[in-house]
């Protein structure tokens, strides 16, 4: 058999109603220990607080709150002091002499050394193996189940390994006319097909636990990288042609500075950012040219037709890698979203080192009116609070390395456990 549950649902005082993968109140986000030795967990839980969702991190096998953490494990190749520094300075609130802080020379020698706190069978992309599904479920792979066999314990779900799992950053569940509808990236749909050719609908049904199903057309290599639902049936979708055109705003703005300005120092300084965005800009259009994914208009069409609000924005930049993969530079749309008790939305994305690598500083942004994580913060101004919406980046940039080495984010790095009662204990 393909399907195993391998823990059955628990009786739990408080019961949980699902909110899709749009934006909904959640109770938790989980996270694996990889995830919170890079800082980022920190960062999150300063938002947790305000957005009302509790921060979790799988470690020695349990899921734990993440004031409970004891240990820092240290990767290898870093500069060691800076970043333990880093993590106990500005990402914890405990004292140094409380923690254990573990250096192995590898991977196999961590995993074999005493004391050292490593969950097995647990990576990094906690979205991709455990996804909690609207009828009480956690789904998860049969190789890397330790989150998933935990999310199941702590919050009284049942656990089920399938062969066929669609990674959670290629789907997203989406409430529509009440009822829970599922969107899945269509390079899935192959894993559902039966024998006789024709897909399975009511396999999918079942596992996911939903009403309806909608393949979409692939713009990334996963659905989180191009499209982020909100709520209200409203979903952002990324626009390359958009994200050219805010480059060319910020060029004319430059350009503008430059010939208005008389300091000759600040003047170099703008010529040379200038030059950087036009080659950006000239770069970005080439692999928009070369891009063999599907276009927007595609994903837009279906959306429109099933009754949803497309909203256009700049949300990545990327480089074809060999074999016609995005690369990010930037990429907004990998998000987490979520909803307080105020009904107020959250917006929690990834920190790009763009600004940074052209050169635009806070001080050149007020001078010059322009940075590209500004505009794409303007693009939803309409539906998310600028001071709801946040750039996590992580200790040592950590996630913008993430997403240009590892090619995921934020909603990579996490899983989300959603809950309807704010007063449930």
């Amino acid at each position: 058999m393909k399907t195993q549950f391998i823990l059955p649902i628990q009786n739990n005082k408080n019961k949980y109603s699902f909110k899709g993968y749009d934006a909904r109140p959640l109770k938790a986000i989980a996270m694996t220990q990889p995830g919170y030795r890079c800082g980022i967990a920190r960062e999150l839980e300063k938002i947790s607080n305000e957005a009302g969702f509790r921060l979790e991190i799988l470690t020695d096998n349990k899921l734990k709150p993440l004031s409970y953490i004891d240990e820092i494990i240290v990767p290898v190749k870093r500069n060691f002091r800076l970043y333990y520094e880093l993590l106990l300075k500005d990402y914890t609130n405990k004292p140094k002499e409380s923690f254990k802080v573990a250096f192995h020379s590898s991977r196999e020698e961590a995993k074999k050394a005493r004391g050292f706190k490593f969950s097995k069978n647990a990576s990094t992309w906690a979205q991709d193996n455990a996804v909690v599904t609207p009828d009480n479920k956690v789904l998860t792979t049969h190789s890397e189940c330790a989150l998933a066999c935990n999310i199941g314990r702590y919050h009284g779900r049942a656990v089920v390994k399938d062969y066929d799992f669609v990674k959670g950053g290629n789907l997203f569940f989406v409430k529509s006319k009440g009822q829970d509808e599922l969107f899945v990236g269509r390079s899935d749909r192959k894993k559902f097909m039966g024998e006789d050719g024709k897909l399975d609908y009511k396999k999918l049904l079942n596992m996911y636990g939903v009403k309806k199903i909608t393949f979409l057309p692939q713009m990334d290599f996963h659905l989180d990288l191009a499209i982020r639902p909100l709520d209200k049936k409203r979903v952002l979708i990324t626009d390359d042609n958009l994200t050219l055109k805010v480059l060319q705003e910020g060029i004319e703005k430059f350009r503008k500075a430059i010939l208005g300005e008389v300091n000759q120092e600040k003047k170099v300084k703008y010529e040379k950012i200038l030059a950087e965005i036009e080659k950006l800009k000239n770069n970005f259009a080439n692999q928009i040219k070369n891009n063999k994914y599907a276009p927007i208009k595609n994903t837009e069409k279906i959306l429109k037709h099933k009754g949803f609000k497309t909203i256009r924005v700049p949300g990545r930049i990327y480089h074809l890698m060999p074999g016609e993969i995005p690369n990010h530079m930037a990429n907004f749309m990998n998000a987490i979203v979520t909803v307080n008790k105020n009904k107020e939305l959250y917006y929690i994305t990834n920190k790009s080192l763009i600004d940074y690598k052209l050169g635009i500083t806070q001080d050149v942004e007020k001078e010059v009116g322009f940075s590209f994580e500004n505009s794409f913060k303007k693009s939803i101004a309409r539906y998310v609070k600028p001071e709801n919406i946040f750039f996590l980046q992580g200790a040592l940039d950590e996630i913008s390395q993430s997403l240009e080495k590892k090619h995921g984010g934020i909603h990579c790095l996490t899983t989300e456990i959603p809950w309807n009662n704010f007063n449930s204990n």
